[in-house]
């Protein structure tokens, strides 16, 4: 694998995660303080340049594999070895979800607009006990089937994401299993947002938060004929991606 494949291949989110840097997204980059001067640091979370690290401050740059080295203490391929084995998986799930999370109603889903009963139909909610999802408001993944096969949580306090290992947001679009691809439908990076327009009676998708979409993502959108872009903070970074992709589409408010 040479040096860009190795870039290419590193989910940045994932890898900060795993070095317990905390960091905020900002359009097509993440920012997190940097290890030389404590000032905001950029690594751009995907294109050409992703995994490439450079501090407007300091004048600091480098790449996420370095900076892995420098903060575990590791040589190259250490770095590599320790950055494959915390990223998401890179397979889709095939077997179903072996539990089930008890789910309640909360006053976070009331505050958000979203009605008990629709909540209750789409396997969205707290879970009660001590669960990986604690403190988080949890969303049941269906697959093509309908069949569960993960959680994705949003932590109540911050909104970061919680998830097992087993499971890819760059492999999924939340709510693709109901999906009519003949009817048009509405494409957001918010869950929330997504979330609303179905419970508004739209076809709506979501790639849950991501600041781009993903090759796994760019195909399932282009199953659809007609996709009406919801603008966000990353809408400019995803129209890039869409002009490409052959079938109709439109951005909205």
């Amino acid at each position: 694998m040479t040096y860009l494949d190795a870039l290419q291949a590193i989910n940045p989110m994932a890898a900060l995660k795993a070095l317990g840097i905390e960091f905020t997204v900002s359009g097509a980059y993440l920012k997190f303080d940097c290890p030389k001067c404590t000032m905001p640091s950029i690594i751009k979370a995907y294109g050409e340049k992703k995994n490439l690290i450079y501090c407007p401050k300091c004048k600091a740059s480098g790449h996420i594999i370095r900076l892995t080295m420098e903060k575990k203490g590791l040589d190259w391929e250490g770095a590599k070895k320790f950055l494959k084995e915390c990223m998401p998986t890179d397979k889709v799930i095939t077997q179903k979800l072996n539990f089930e999370y008890d789910l309640e109603y909360s006053t976070q889903l009331e505050a958000r607009g979203l009605s008990k009963e629709f909540c209750k139909k789409h396997g969205i909610g707290r879970p009660k006990g001590r669960t990986m999802l604690a403190g988080c408001i949890a969303f049941l993944i269906l697959d093509q089937e309908r069949d569960p096969i993960a959680y994705y949580g949003l932590r109540i306090k911050d909104q970061r994401p919680v998830f097992h290992k087993s499971f890819s947001p760059e492999l999924y679009l939340y709510n693709f299993h109901s999906i009519d691809p003949d009817e048009e439908t509405y494409f957001t990076t918010d869950i929330w947002k997504c979330l609303d327009l179905i419970q508004k009676g739209r076809q709506a998708l979501s790639n849950f938060g991501l600041p781009y979409l993903s090759s796994s993502h760019t195909e399932m959108l282009q199953k659809i004929r007609t996709v009406v872009y919801v603008k966000d903070q990353y809408t400019n970074n995803i129209q890039k991606q869409v002009m490409n992709m052959g079938n109709y589409f439109r951005f909205c408010d």
